[in-house]
């Protein structure tokens, strides 16, 4: 069986193709970027006030204190890692604070869950 195709059909086809290599490409190298996040970053928020029985707006409160810097520095890390939110929009949710603090937090939370999981 044979196919008969016009000159403009057969550029379209080699366009399409090049196109699909070329976003088969960029998928492979993390180049293109994260259509949607799975959950919003309040979603996040009112999950994790809940588990650590919080309320949700004193995680956004400037506070330093022990218990109010855990959760909101797992929540922080939740976005991050299991949402992909950057560091900078996190900060900014999270009443404007830098993404360097963003970062601490983060990796305070991290170093929290895998003494925990070695502690079980």
């Amino acid at each position: 069986m044979t196919y008969h195709v016009s000159v403009h059909e057969f550029k379209q086809i080699r366009n399409l193709g090049l196109k699909l290599l070329r976003t088969a490409y960029q998928m492979e190298r993390g180049i293109i970027p994260r259509a949607k996040h799975p959950a919003s970053m309040k979603n996040i928020l009112f999950a994790v006030a809940a588990l650590y029985r919080k309320d949700a707006d004193a995680l956004l409160t400037p506070s330093r204190c022990r218990d109010l810097f855990i959760p909101r520095s797992e929540a922080m890390r939740r976005m991050h890692d299991d949402c992909g939110y950057s560091l900078s929009e996190i900060g900014r949710f999270f009443g404007g604070r830098d993404h360097t603090t963003v970062l601490n937090a983060v990796r305070k939370a991290r170093l929290r869950a895998s003494m925990s999981e070695a502690a079980e």
